[in-house]
C-alpha cells in the first residue's frame, strides 16, 4: 500500500521507489515502514485495526531508526557530509537528478555512512 500511494498519489516513478527500497533495506529496514522516511513522505495515519495497530509500531520503530541515522549524519562534518552526497550522487543515475537536499539523495548518503567500519 506504502508503495503504490507513493507511485499513484506522490508521482515517484517505479525506478525511485525501487532505489528507495534498496537504500531502506541498507538501512536494516524489513517491510516498505522506512520508505517515506527515506524520500521524505511520511505519514502518521494508520487504520484502527489490529493491522494498523502493528503497523504503526512498526512505523514508530522505523521513524526512531531513522532518526538515529539522521542525528548520526548531522553530526558529521560538513566536509564529510558533502563527500558522503556527492559520493551518492555518483552511485545511481536516479539519484544523480535529485538536487543535493532532496530526501533521498540525504538518505543514500546515510546508507553510504552506515556501511563505513
Amino acid at each position: 500500500m506504502v508503495l503504490v500511494r507513493l507511485h499513484n498519489e506522490d508521482d515517484y516513478t517505479l525506478e525511485e521507489i525501487q532505489t528507495a527500497c534498496e537504500i531502506a533495506g541498507s538501512l536494516g529496514a524489513r517491510g516498505p515502514e522506512l520508505i517515506p522516511h527515506v524520500i521524505g513522505r511520511a505519514t502518521a495515519h494508520h487504520p484502527e485495526t489490529e493491522v494498523g495497530e502493528r503497523l504503526g509500531e512498526e512505523e514508530t520503530k522505523a521513524h526512531g531508526q531513522w532518526l538515529q541515522h539522521a542525528a548520526r549524519f548531522d553530526a558529521l562534518s560538513e566536509v564529510r557530509r558533502r563527500e558522503l552526497i556527492q559520493e551518492a550522487k555518483a552511485s545511481n543515475p536516479i539519484i544523480a537528478r535529485r538536487p543535493e537536499d532532496h530526501p533521498l539523495v540525504r538518505a543514500a548518503a546515510i546508507a553510504l555512512m552506515n556501511e563505513e567500519p
